[in-house]
């Protein structure tokens, strides 16, 4: 198998195998990303990023927080599911600033997909990741509810329809 340094991508300088070497095999269950995906013939290092919300506003503040909701620790969760796959190089779980789903939060996205999850609990994680991640199949039940966010926010608030 082949390798690179961590160094390109901000790590430190071990090897490890690269998620952009051709010979590295999908984990059984996992399609590998269409290579039209690559208009460069260079793949991205993730196939896939979840973002996680980890904002964290001040006590008090009029609108909720979803680090103030856990997020911190459902983020984490997901790395631990993601490695405990062998998935973590190939799916990677960011935290990120607001994602302006506050009122319905915890909020991830999850992108190349664009799918937007909320209300989110430790124990959803691994429901997640094997349905969503491994079988392609979103969990519906989760899908951040749009509508239910700018309701909660008050009259005037816009944002996208849930499909």
């Amino acid at each position: 198998m082949a390798t690179r340094l961590l160094g390109m991508r901000g790590g430190g300088p071990e090897a490890r195998p690269s998620s952009r070497d051709p010979v590295r095999a999908a984990p059984p269950g996992v399609a590998a990303a269409p290579a039209a995906w690559y208009p460069t013939g260079m793949p991205p290092p993730y196939e896939r990023h979840l973002f996680i919300c980890t904002n964290r506003r001040p006590d008090g503040a009029p609108r909720p927080s979803c680090a103030a909701r856990g997020s911190e620790a459902i983020r984490d969760a997901f790395k631990k599911e993601l490695a405990a796959r062998g998935l973590n190089h190939r799916i990677r779980a960011n935290a990120s600033g607001c994602l302006d789903g506050c009122e319905c939060g915890p909020s991830v996205v999850v992108y190349p997909e664009g799918f937007w999850y909320g209300e989110l609990k430790l124990e959803d994680v691994p429901e997640i990741v094997e349905e969503h991640l491994v079988g392609g199949r979103p969990v519906e039940r989760l899908r951040m509810k749009f509508d239910e966010v700018a309701r909660r926010r008050g009259a005037g608030t816009k944002l996208p329809q849930t499909p």
